[in-house]
């Protein structure tokens, strides 16, 4: 397989096209320039990035979002493949079994509008036994960091070193500024763990660059920690995943692991 990102956007190119049926290319603005790519919706059909079974009821639910990223209309969008994967499972109760599948337990989940936006996590599930932080990611080359700049440092002595410094989960050479700044997205996610809260770090295995980062994220937290983090490999999951859970699939695989199809066909008609 060719690079993972290049592989996938030239992908959504054709499922913009052939399946969605849009044709015109959507806007990147980007230091003060402006970009068109084939991969990026119009901004009038950004909601076509919920796939179409649960698009109108998602749309029209408690769970849709008020606000959505900048990216969203990015057909890879991390914040769009969070809601289509979830969010089925939400319409067919089935969340908790997910979380079982997962290894994170069997908790009763607090339904409620989970879908974040901007806080170094996708999704956020209330439990009777703590939250599950979800930091969802695709096509990304890494894990987001911050400069080093007046203001990035102001922050860092009034709000981020107060709050590493209260937290047990993180190990102390990653609450160092140098450090922090250079893992920021996450260490940010991973301080979130407190008492029963747990982070899951979704990310397709396929993806060489962001699986670059899995021991740095094992090695930030004590290891009396670890038991609290969660890493899942999408392609994974779909090994795990009963063939009726599956089966609501069709349309999220054909969008987002086209090299997973057949073999999930496969398991579907088994």
């Amino acid at each position: 397989m060719k690079r993972f990102e290049s592989y996938i956007k030239e992908h959504m190119c054709h499922y913009k096209r052939d399946f969605l049926r849009v044709k015109e290319k959507g806007v990147y603005r980007y230091d003060g320039r402006v970009y068109n790519y084939c991969f990026i919706l119009p901004d009038e059909d950004k909601r076509k990035n919920i796939i179409q079974k649960y698009r109108h009821r998602f749309w029209n639910s408690s769970y849709a979002l008020e606000e959505t990223d900048g990216d969203f209309c990015h057909l890879d969008s991390a914040q769009a493949l969070c809601i289509n994967f979830f969010y089925p499972l939400i319409d067919a109760g089935h969340l908790e079994d997910f979380i079982q599948i997962i290894g994170m337990g069997n908790r009763e989940i607090k339904y409620s509008n989970c879908f974040r936006r901007g806080e170094h996590f996708e999704l956020d599930l209330d439990t009777g036994d703590g939250h599950l932080f979800f930091n969802v990611k695709y096509t990304g080359k890494s894990y987001g960091s911050l400069k080093d700049t007046e203001e990035n440092r102001k922050a860092y002595q009034e709000i981020y070193k107060p709050m590493l410094e209260k937290s047990d989960a993180i190990r102390d050479v990653y609450k160092e500024k140098k450090i922090f700044f250079k893992h920021y997205e996450i260490i940010r996610s991973l301080l979130r763990i407190e008492g029963e809260d747990s982070a899951v770090f979704m990310l397709p295995y396929e993806n060489e660059m962001l699986k670059s980062y899995i021991h740095i994220i094992e090695d930030i937290l004590r290891p009396n920690y670890l038991a609290n983090l969660k890493i899942v490999y999408w392609e994974d999951i779909f090994t795990a995943l009963p063939e009726s859970m599956i089966s609501m699939y069709s349309e999220f695989i054909l969008k987002y692991f086209p090299y997973l199809t057949y073999k999930v066909k496969r398991q579907i008609l088994r």
